[in-house]
């Protein structure tokens, strides 16, 4: 069964315009370097993440940006840090509406325990939840992404 229906999307994508020249130079790029296994690596590449898709692609905003900004690494919530949350930030107040577990484009299994963690990336991001309401989005692996 398929995630979304199909004809919904039929309906709202029939009359999409195509995706700029920019981003489908992002995405090919992106694309590229998965299949080379550059995007294996958590650590040494989530501020390509960060840059490449969240910023340059979909348009959110970090701190360099000015006083109020929409993306922030290394968030942190409860007793932990998300690596990367969207929301509404500023020096003075911080609003999360979606944050990203990442892990490195090998991780097959999102559900799956890690090792030495005693738990799942989507657990993991779960757990960082702030006690207010929010949506999130979790788990990225840099090819797939998670939803709990």
């Amino acid at each position: 069964m398929p995630l979304f229906n199909p004809r919904l999307l039929e309906k709202y994508t029939k009359d999409a315009k195509p995706l700029p020249l920019e981003h489908e130079a992002i995405l090919s790029a992106w694309a590229e370097n998965l299949a080379k296994g550059i995007y294996d690596s958590e650590t040494k590449n989530d501020g390509q993440f960060i840059q490449r898709i969240l910023v340059d692609l979909l348009g959110y905003t970090e701190s360099a940006s000015g006083s109020a900004w929409t993306a922030q690494k290394n968030q942190p919530v409860g007793k932990g840090n998300v690596d990367v949350a969207l929301g509404e930030f500023s020096v003075e107040s911080t609003t999360i509406i979606a944050s990203f577990e990442l892990k490195g484009a090998k991780t097959k299994d999102l559900d799956a325990i890690m090792a030495g963690r005693n738990k799942s990336p989507v657990r993991q991001a779960w757990e960082y939840r702030p006690s207010t309401f929010c949506w999130r989005l979790c788990g990225e692996s840099f090819s797939k992404l998670g939803i709990p």
